[in-house]
This record gives C-alpha cells, sequence and structure tokens, in this order.
C-alpha cells in the first residue's frame, strides 16, 4: 500500500507510529522527495504538524491556563480581549475551542494585511478578525478562530506563543522533539535543514522550497508561529507526548500541567451537530480514522498529510505522517485520494499491530 502511494505521488514518503497498550511500532517509508539520492524517512524525520498545532498547542496551552483558573471556558470575548473583541464580544471561549464561533472557515490573511509590518501584524490580524460579521451559527471549521486564540493567548499572558508552548506543556508532554521554527531575518538554511526535515513544496508566493519552515501562509505571515499552524515534530516525540496524555486522561499519570480532569473535559465530544471536542477532533461516521477506533476516541488532521488517533478506551494511538503537497506547496491535486487512504492504513495498521 505504501509502495503505490509512493509511485502514484501520493506522498514521497512517510514516518508511522502505532501504539497498543505499551507495545510501540516504530516504522517509515520512501523519501523525503522523489528524486532518487533523496534521503530516506526515519520515525525522526521532521515533518511540518500543519493543523495538529491546533489541539496540541493552543488546546493544550487553554486547557493548562483554565486549570490555573486565569481562563475559563465561558468567558466571552468581551471580557478577554475588552474593546477589541468586535463582532466576537458575545462569544464564550469554548465556542473557538470547538470551531462554532460563527467565524469564517479561513481568509488570506498575508494578502489583505500584506503591508502590515511583522510588529503589528498580530494586533491587525485581531482587529481584523474580530470586525468580521459573523455566519450562521452552524459549526464551521475555522482557522481563523484558532488564530485568534493564539493571539489571545500571547496577549493575555504577555508571552509569545511558542515560549508558553516550551514552558508550560512540554515539560508536561516530557518531550522536545515538538516545537515551532520562529521566522527571523537571519534564519539559516543549512544541509543538515535538507536531511531532517520533510519538504512541503515549491511555494509559489514565497518563490522557494519550503524546508524547515510553516507550510501555511497565514502562519508564515505570522513569522511562523499560530494557533492553527507552525508545530514540526517527528513520529518518535509525536508518539511520547500522546501516551503522556493517555496516561494522564486514564488515571495512570498526574500532571500539574495537564490536569487529568481538565483531558477529560477537552476530550469529550460537544453537543451539537458535528464530531469536535474541544480543540481536538473525534470520529465521525466516514472517519479518515477507519473502522475500529471507537467512539472514545480524539485527534485531528493536518493539511500536510499527518494525523493522530488516539482511542482512550482500547488504548490504541496510531499517527502518520508525510508531506503530502510535495512538490508543490500549495498542491490539492491528491486530496481525494489521501481521504480515501487514510482509513485504509489505519485499518490495516489495526489488523497488522492491534487484532
Amino acid at each position: 500500500m505504501l509502495n503505490r502511494a509512493v509511485e502514484t505521488r501520493l506522498f514521497p514518503g512517510c514516518s508511522i507510529a502505532v501504539w497498543h497498550r505499551g507495545e510501540v511500532h516504530l516504522m517509515a517509508h520512501g523519501r523525503l522527495t522523489y528524486e532518487e539520492g533523496s534521503h530516506q524517512v526515519t520515525p525522526d524525520t521532521y515533518y511540518d504538524l500543519a493543523s495538529l498545532t491546533k489541539p496540541l498547542v493552543a488546546g493544550l496551552i487553554t486547557l493548562h491556563l483554565c486549570s490555573e483558573g486565569v481562563l475559563s471556558l465561558e468567558m466571552p470575548m468581551s471580557r478577554l480581549l475588552g474593546k477589541d473583541a468586535g463582532s466576537l464580544a458575545e462569544i464564550p471561549l469554548k465556542h473557538l475551542l470547538s470551531h462554532s464561533s460563527g467565524l469564517a472557515a479561513h481568509l488570506n490573511l498575508y494578502e489583505l494585511l500584506k503591508d502590515i509590518g511583522p510588529g503589528e501584524r498580530k494586533a491587525a490580524c485581531l482587529k481584523l478578525i474580530s470586525s468580521l460579521a459573523l455566519e450562521a451559527p452552524v459549526p464551521t471549521y475555522s482557522d481563523l478562530g484558532f488564530i485568534l486564540l493564539g493571539i489571545l493567548l500571547e496577549k493575555l499572558t504577555q508571552t509569545p506563543l511558542h515560549v508558553l508552548f516550551e514552558q508550560r506543556i512540554l515539560p508536561g508532554l516530557q518531550t522536545e522533539q515538538l516545537f515551532f521554527l520562529p521566522i527571523h531575518e537571519d534564519s539559516m538554511e543549512s544541509s543538515r535543514l535538507k536531511e531532517t526535515f520533510a519538504p512541503t513544496g515549491y511555494c509559489p508566493v514565497r518563490k522557494t522550497m519550503v524546508t524547515a519552515q510553516v507550510n501555511d501562509l497565514n502562519a508564515w505571515w505570522l513569522q511562523g508561529v499560530a494557533g492553527h499552524a507552525g508545530l514540526f515534530g517527528n513520529a518518535s516525540a509525536l508518539l511520547q507526548a500522546l501516551v503522556r496524555l493517555l496516561e494522564i486522561h486514564n488515571g495512570r499519570i498526574r500532571s500539574r500541567l495537564i490536569p487529568g480532569n481538565w483531558l477529560q473535559t477537552f476530550f469529550t465530544p460537544v453537543a451539537g451537530p458535528h464530531t469536535r471536542a474541544l480543540a481536538f477532533d473525534t470520529p465521525s461516521l466516514s472517519s479518515s480514522s477507519g473502522r475500529y477506533f471507537s467512539n472514545h476516541t480524539v485527534g485531528h488532521l493536518g493539511w500536510t498529510g499527518c494525523s493522530f488517533w488516539m482511542d482512550l478506551k482500547q488504548e490504541v494511538i496510531m499517527i502518520f505522517l508525510c508531506n503530502r503537497p510535495f512538490p508543490r506547496a500549495d498542491n490539492t491535486q491528491n486530496m481525494n485520494e489521501m481521504r480515501r487512504f487514510r482509513p485504509a492504513i489505519h485499518d490495516l495498521l489495526w489488523e497488522l499491530f492491534v487484532k
């Protein structure tokens, strides 16, 4: 199946992790690019985790601040943002987390605000997003809500989002190989990056091959750090983090930074016509998780092809990382095939390593 995916250019390579009640399977297949001389993928290859940033960074930081009493899920934006809340004034924090705020799915902020300097971009984003007319109250998966959430968390704590993640969350996850790559003018390319990071393809906006830099253009415009995208990691580190969350949730480990009772709250599906929990997703009837994950499962997908699913009851974790957009960072041609591939690979992995 993996050979066929590479041959049909669904992705050039992938890294996979499966965990079942302490039994670990790590595997990798293919190369960083389609070129024969390209480096082989390993379980330590770093991938752009894209929207996995939403639950693992913005979600867990919000959880932590709620557990500390700094935030409440019922707090309206008017209390958190004051006069800057605009049309979002009456929207509670939990609606940002569950994609039910009424905000649109996406805007090309990097185009709309292209003349704004780096130091003013988050303030400009906040102003623009909070001025938007809210759509009908039908849950809409929204990057804008998590961009706003990331800015809100920084504003509340007076701390950059990547520093919050490093200080408040990573110690609780007990891994250091999940990280942001903030963009600075003196950022350096090196041959080592090309050996350890999977590129997401040539970007016609940046006019460069995107390697060790976030693929998402709004996150790139926000200097590589945002609430919706920007996190990098490898399968080994992501597995370590998710096992830690599972153990905390199931009561075998206690964590002051990520309390188990709050994890239970965030992992619980929100009532409504969707399958969202707070920052996390849960399987739908035609889920990419496949046939075997129970309804006690949380996870998330990323636009770059990355995903994780974690069955809290059957104690199964599956991670799939790849650079689906390659060779063009804006590639959408293989997305339908990826939708078919994901459940099939999860079913096969389950049959091989769990049953």
